[in-house]
């Protein structure tokens, strides 16, 4: 499957132009300047982060030289870890922690690989942007967590 996702990647012009950028001059649409960022913020606010929305106004107050008032973290780890700081990431770990462990668990079951391949692949596209604050992530998780039909015996 990952060979098959290379592949196609590769041979997409627009995403092999991209690749190749990267690796030679270092250039992530400006990510190589908005993580180190978020991290600093982190550093700097680690009990209860800036906010949400509020995280994305500080980003952009740090990097001027982007033009945006207000920018994106790109990444949802780094956007729970900014937004609510510690005490939000660790609910949102345990979600996560529960949802994996329930997609995984799903797949002996009626949904099969369903639930797993929904979750892996919102995770996937999350880790360069950022659908927190939309219904989809949530809606996949939800659906994870209905499909283990092993942990609702259990309760």
């Amino acid at each position: 499957m990952l060979t098959l996702l290379i592949w196609g990647s590769y041979n997409s012009e627009g995403m092999r132009n991209r690749f190749e950028e990267a690796v030679s001059t270092g250039y992530m649409a400006g990510r190589e300047q908005i993580y180190p960022e978020l991290m600093q913020m982190f550093v700097e606010r680690p009990i209860l982060g800036y906010g949400p929305i509020a995280n994305q106004y500080v980003l952009g107050g740090r990097l001027p030289q982007q033009h945006y008032d207000k920018r994106d973290a790109h990444n949802l780890f780094l956007e729970v870890m900014t937004s609510t700081g510690t005490v939000g990431m660790v609910p949102f770990m345990l979600l996560l922690w529960f949802g994996c462990r329930a997609a995984w668990r799903a797949r002996r079951g009626p949904a099969g690989l369903l639930p797993l391949a929904l979750l892996v692949s919102a995770l996937g596209a999350n880790m360069t942007g950022n659908w927190l604050a939309g219904p989809m992530v949530w809606l996949e998780f939800a659906y994870a967590l209905a499909s283990d039909r092993e942990g609702s015996r259990q309760c």
